[in-house]
């Protein structure tokens, strides 16, 4: 069979060149494969940071924006700017001579709401971590260790 291949390389070189031909094409195949996957995989990861970046900045915006309207909020609900405003809208300053009490007989007030405790544990020292999450690597290893020597007999 040796001596077939052998003659047929002697009587066409051609063969020789077509296979080195075929290998170099099929390396230059998969370099450009690897190429276009890379690029792929780059411009897509590029995409992201892109739109991580974009949308970072709207939250930025955001919270600048929240941080702005809280602050209009806390100007306008400022103890000074109420009592202008209740100024200009005609409201006194109440004095105990100006508050009046109503004693309404049917209502009950407020009901207490009721605090549910939870239950304790029976049993008080049983642990949540069961013990296999709380053993070292050496008392695992001595475990082990043991446990093979009492199969062994020794």
């Amino acid at each position: 069979m040796k001596n077939n291949t052998n003659q047929a390389y002697r009587q066409k070189p051609s063969r020789i060149r077509t296979q080195w031909l075929s290998v170099v094409l099929l390396v230059v195949v998969l370099g450009v494969l690897a190429v276009v996957l890379n690029l792929n995989i780059t411009s897509k990861s590029a995409h992201a940071g892109v739109q991580v970046r974009i949308l970072e900045a709207e939250r930025e915006k955001l919270e600048r924006t929240i941080s702005g309207n809280r602050t209009i909020i806390a100007q306008l609900t400022s103890a000074k700017t109420m009592q202008e405003r209740a100024k200009e809208l005609g409201y006194i300053k109440a004095t105990r001579d100006n508050i009046k009490y109503l004693y309404i007989s049917d209502y009950v007030g407020k009901e207490g709401q009721t605090i549910i405790i939870p239950q304790t544990r029976n049993n008080p020292t049983q642990n949540l971590i069961k013990p296999i999450y709380t053993r070292s690597v050496w008392d695992w290893l001595f475990q082990g260790t043991f446990a093979m020597l009492d199969r062994e007999g020794k």
